[in-house]
Formats: structure tokens, sequence, C-alpha cells
């Protein structure tokens, strides 16, 4: 995609972000290829590409976004396209470093992430900031460890530790509204993404959590009314 039809994506995604959804159909099934310019150094080259799911912020030289609303044909309610919207990045050349929402990571050469809309009741789950607490050496944390927190205003809900190429659930959780506290257990030291879900929430995907044996990494999880 040239610099000209980039900018014309952009508006059109601009549009439809403050609620044109005219736009958004024309926008349903799209897939567009982004490259730097030809010669340009893949070291210095850096720009933004704006997708219904986010920006993502571009380092590299030769990448894929494909853009789809499954199921959301003439929907009129702008709020839910955006929750439906189905982003992959497929990186061909290069490195994506990718910003969508609360969402930072990294995607090499051949690598694809897919992004997915969840179309909950618009409430948030917020995570807070992660903390190490040291456990000894002693039986199972000898070798492993556990991402464990806090839960405020939990409903019934469901946990998951994906590996680092967030396509494998490696340990999981399914508590109900009762619960006071949540862990996953026993980790091999390790990066992990953590997925958190429940009905009428919007799902939370807290990447690259780093799991250390001989420790619990505390992350406490909250469910906003």
């Amino acid at each position: 995609m040239d610099q000209e039809a980039l900018a014309q994506h952009r508006a059109m995604l601009v549009r439809f972000l403050l609620g044109d959804v005219a736009d958004a159909e024309d926008l349903a099934h799209e897939t567009f290829r982004v490259a730097l310019p030809k010669g340009a150094d893949p070291q210095k080259g850096e720009f933004a590409v704006l997708t219904p799911r986010g920006i993502i912020q571009v380092l590299g030289t030769d990448f894929e976004v494909a853009s789809s609303y499954p199921g959301r044909k003439g929907e009129t309610d702008v709020a839910q396209w955006k929750r439906s919207a189905i982003v992959t990045v497929a990186v061909l050349a290069g490195l994506v470093a990718y910003q969508f929402g609360d969402l930072v990571g990294e995607l090499g050469p051949g690598a694809s992430k897919v992004f997915a809309g969840e179309a909950g009741g618009g409430k948030r789950i917020v995570a807070g900031k992660p903390t190490y607490r040291p456990k000894g050496d002693h039986g199972a944390w000898a070798e492993n460890g556990r991402i464990v927190g806090l839960l405020r205003q939990c409903p019934g809900w469901t946990i998951e530790a994906l590996d680092a190429e967030g396509n494998k659930v490696v340990a999981a959780a399914t508590l109900d509204a009762k619960a006071t506290t949540y862990e996953l257990q026993w980790l091999a030291p390790g990066t992990y993404h953590v997925r958190v879900k429940a009905e009428g929430y919007d799902a939370l995907i807290v990447e690259r959590l780093e799991v250390k044996a001989k420790n619990d990494l505390q992350m406490n999880i909250e469910f906003e009314d």
C-alpha cells in the first residue's frame, strides 16, 4: 500500500471510528499490505497504521493486515461494530511492534497474530500492576512459579495462561462469583499471555508476563460495574 492509499484508508477508518457506519460497511472485509519504501533502512523505518482495533506501530519491511466484521451485516450499532472487529497481522519480513488498546508486543518474520473482537456488554476488566513475591526454593516453587491475585467485584469468569506465541492454553481456571482470589499454578519459567473472560464483559488480555521460579507473580483483577 503506497502512502496515498494508506492515507485514504486512515481517513476512512477515522470516519468509521467517529460513527459513520456506511464507511464501516466498506471496511467489512479488507486486506492490505504495507511495506517500507524501496531502499529504506528497516532499522529506521517507523510509521503507524490505523485499524478498527487500534494503532499498529510499525518497524520493519513487509507485513499484511486483514480486517473483518463477521456476523455484523446490517448492524447499525457502531459500538457493536467496533467490538466485533477482527484484525489479523501477518509479518512477511522485518518486525512489527503493535499496540492495540492495552496490548503491546512484537511480531517477527513469519509470525502472525489474530486480534478478535469481543461483543460483550462493554464493561471492563482491569488488571493491576504485576509484582513478584519470592516464595523460596521449597516444594514445587523450586523449579516453577504461579500467577495469582486478588479479585474485586468478581462474577463467574475464566482465566487462561497462554504460551509465548499466544496459541496454546497451558493453564486455566474457572471461578464463581464468590471467589476472592485466583491462581494459575506451577508454570514453568517463561513468558505467558493471560486472558480473562466473563459474561457481559469485554475480554482482557495481558501480554508478556514473565513467570519466574521461586516466585508468585501477583496481578489483581477488578471487574468494573
